[in-house]
């Protein structure tokens, strides 16, 4: 059985019985592209589609497959939303003209993924619990899709993926807890604290995210998802709002940057703790919701070296339907 073919089960895996049979309120897809802030390497392109049940009222037996082993972790709220999202991410060094490029810049790398998010809620408050599976590697295809999207906007061909990081299958499991502070009809504060473990991403991390606009209490669980780059913040039901975020993080590996965790690739150093801002704007009508951001996820230093600042510059754009 090849490799690829055990990446691309991996990220099916959840398919096999209860997401297909399962009844969901949502349907989103989320662009992530570092040309949006005029740059082309690092984090450079990821594409992620997700579903969401959403039970507002007491559901929280209905965790998905993925997340039952993590059913302790998690805390009982009034409403429940059980997300699954299926997504590609690649990363690549500053100049991807160089077919061998420096050992010191980021590797090149894909990753090919799932995850299954349980999300309780209410009382102004909210908790996640998610299980992530995929391969990094080869069997991502990240080789292949970065060089159709550049070929069809002309850009330049990625000549280094030779030199990108050996098929590995990973893991991570999140657990994060959300608070919200009304401050009046049309403002409020969210506070987040969260952790990973994993191959693919092991840390800790906090948020704080200000907020204006209208219908800020049906929205306000879903900044737990973007952490993940699963989802933009979304308003739903008519709600609206702007959002301005902080979020400081210290990562204790990260497959990106340190390379196969059980045979010799190409790593690179990169600062243990950071400091992110994002920006941006969510927007809801009749069953549709549309969310845009600017993320910067490493203010004031370069996370992996200090000649490549632009690595964790990114646009976000996320498209919602109800179905």
């Amino acid at each position: 059985m090849s490799m690829r073919f055990l990446g691309v089960s991996c990220v099916i895996l959840s398919l096999g019985s209860e997401p297909v049979l399962a009844k969901f309120d949502w349907a989103s897809v989320t662009l992530d592209n570092d040309i949006i802030v005029n740059s082309d390497s690092g984090y450079t392109n990821g594409i992620y589609f997700s579903l969401f049940d959403v039970r507002y009222d007491d559901q929280n037996g209905k965790s998905g497959l993925l997340t039952r082993p993590l059913a302790f972790l998690q805390s009982h709220n009034t409403h429940a939303v059980n997300a699954y999202t299926f997504g590609q991410a690649m990363n690549t060094p500053t100049d991807i003209t160089v077919a061998n490029p420096p050992l010191d810049t980021l590797p090149y790398s894909g990753l090919l993924y799932v995850t299954n998010s349980f999300i309780t809620f209410g009382n102004n408050r909210a908790d996640r619990i998610s299980t992530t599976l995929g391969v990094v590697g080869p069997a991502s295809l990240a080789e292949p899709s970065q060089k159709t999207i550049h070929k069809l906007i002309g850009s330049d061909k990625p000549k280094g993926w030779d030199t990108q990081l050996e098929n590995e299958l990973v893991f991570q499991f999140t657990r994060a807890r959300l608070w919200r502070k009304p401050i009046s009809d049309g403002q409020d504060f969210l506070l987040t604290a969260g952790a990973e473990l994993g191959t693919l991403q092991s840390g800790v991390s906090g948020s704080a995210i200000y907020r204006f606009g209208k219908r800020l209490h049906t929205g306000y669980s879903t900044p737990l998802l973007s952490h993940n780059r699963l989802a933009n913040p979304a308003a739903i039901d008519g709600g609206w709002y702007g959002y301005a975020g902080i979020e400081t993080r210290y990562t204790f590996n990260q497959i990106i940057a340190d390379g196969n965790t059980f045979e010799n690739s190409r790593s690179v150093d990169y600062r243990k703790l950071t400091v992110g801002i994002t920006l941006g704007f969510a927007y809801s009508w009749s069953d549709y919701s549309l969310s845009v951001a600017l993320r910067d996820t490493s203010v004031g230093s370069a996370r992996f070296n200090n000649a490549e600042d632009d690595l964790t510059r990114y646009g976000t754009f996320t498209f919602g339907k109800r179905i």
